[in-house]
């Protein structure tokens, strides 16, 4: 219990101009955590032995990317969720290509990227529209 209020607390602070750093220390460590994990995979791929196609492809890239921006932003920014959208939806076309219609997502990601603006322009009280 002690762990998971240092851990909530922790994060809870990141958006914080004075966290800034923190911010970036968070971000490199994940990185540095997904290029050895993704060097690790190479690893045991090129060791022969055999790991599905989609854990080193280019939407699993696009997913882990999206994590990280989401993780370091305290899931605040919408680029990362669209990343794991748009490698999510690729990665289950491969695997169940009857359900998945890669065709129709962008323009829902589209759609889903104006909405948030839209959103978001309502939600900044800074500032009145009208």
């Amino acid at each position: 219990m002690v762990k998971e209020n240092k851990f909530k607390k922790y994060f809870s602070n990141l958006n914080s101009e004075e966290n800034w750093e923190k911010k970036q220390r968070i971000g490199k460590l994940l990185t540095g955590f997904a290029i050895v994990l993704a060097g690790s995979l190479i690893l045991i791929k090129q060791m022969g032995i055999h790991l599905p196609n989609w854990l080193l492809s280019w939407e699993m890239i696009l997913i882990v990317v999206g994590f990280i921006s989401l993780i370091k932003n305290n899931f605040k920014k919408v680029s990362g969720y669209i990343l794991v959208l748009i490698g999510g939806t690729f990665i289950l076309h491969d695997l169940i290509p009857e359900i998945i219609n890669p065709r129709l997502l962008w323009p829902v990601i589209i759609i889903f990227v104006g909405f948030s603006m839209i959103l978001k322009s309502f939600n900044n009280k800074k500032e009145s529209l009208f």
